[in-house]
């Protein structure tokens, strides 16, 4: 049940959109570019997103971890 509650039900744009997208496949394609990459506002850039990601992991772990009561 958890995890259809990420992957597809109320918690799944965090998940696919934020987490995933913004803050791991975002982060990757910024640092490939070799013009974004050379550049201190490009690695910020994509520093930030990373860390966005992670936070948003950390919410999705939590929040989602006391969705179901476990009695």
């Amino acid at each position: 049940e958890v995890a259809m509650l990420v992957l597809v039900g109320k918690y799944a744009f965090l998940f696919w959109g934020i987490e995933l997208l913004l803050g791991s496949i975002l982060p990757v394609v910024l640092l490939w570019n070799k013009n974004l990459s050379q550049t201190r506002g490009g690695q910020i850039l994509a520093g930030a997103c990373s860390l966005i990601g992670v936070f948003t992991m950390r919410y999705i772990i939590v929040i989602v971890g006391q969705y179901f009561p476990l009695s």
